[in-house]
This record gives structure tokens, sequence and C-alpha cells, in this order.
């Protein structure tokens, strides 16, 4: 599926705003690079200090491979989501990472939705062949009841 290119749209004023193909094809050119992320502000009451829809990156792969963080060029790097943790699993720590207040902005303008643990290695993949990653939602967020996802 593919969302028609619109001004009008959230979505498209994201990527337009912060430069997404621009920055995709001078990172790696010529190549089919895929970028994803998350727009904000989205929800309602959690902006992260922006007034216009911005990206905040989680991956990247290209050529269908993921790329590692520490490999991706400082512009792409620059719009990604803060790096809380880098170490060996401990899911104490996590759990305690999930709460707390945003630091997209810095500033911690509202709660903290959660936080994702993934591998650091990104050629470590789930059963199904996917990138093998779950989020810990902030219990104060939560809305399903599963602090696990």
């Amino acid at each position: 599926m593919r969302l028609r290119e619109d001004a009008g749209n959230s979505y498209w004023t994201a990527v337009r705003t912060d430069r997404l193909p621009e920055l995709a094809q001078g990172a790696f050119p010529g190549q089919h690079v895929q970028l994803f992320g998350e727009v904000v502000p989205a929800q309602k009451g959690f902006g992260y200090g922006f007034t216009a829809p911005h990206v905040r990156l989680f991956e990247v792969r290209v050529d269908g491979e993921s790329v590692a963080y520490d490999a991706l060029p400082d512009a792409l790097r620059a719009l990604w989501v803060p790096l809380l943790y880098r170490g060996p699993l401990d899911l104490e720590q996590i759990t305690a990472l999930s709460k707390g207040q945003e630091t997209v902005s810095g500033r911690g303008l509202h709660i903290r939705e959660g936080v994702v643990v993934r591998p650091a290695d990104v050629t470590r993949l789930a059963a199904d062949g996917s990138r093998l990653q779950l989020k810990v939602i902030n219990p104060k967020y939560k809305e399903t009841g599963e602090e696990l996802s």
C-alpha cells in the first residue's frame, strides 16, 4: 500500500519538512531506501514540543537490509528517536526506563509512552524473519493491560 501524496496530509508534511527523500538519497545514492518512523505530534496531549508534523526515525533499511544506527550518517541520526540505553538485556532497567517523562523534546513535556527494545545486531531476527523487537509500555500510558508487546 502507498499513501498518495497530498500537501494537506500530516505524514507528507512531515516527510517534506524533514527532507526525508533528499536525506535518504544523499546517504544511499541509487539504492532502495526505506525509512520507518513516527510522525509527531499525532496524538492529542503528546506533542513532544512540535507544533507542525515531523518524523522521528526508528529504522532504516537499504536494499531490504536494516542499517545499524552507528552506520547511519549524522543527518539521519539527527532525526532518530532518543536512545535511552545500550547494553545487555536488563528487563528491570528497561522497565524503569519505560516510565517517566518523554525525552524526544529534551524538556520532559509529558509522560513517556514507553520504550522499544531490540538487539543492536540488526541481523538478529524473530522467528518470522522480522526484526526482533518489543515495546515496553509505560504503565501510566498503557491502554490494553499488556505491559510488554
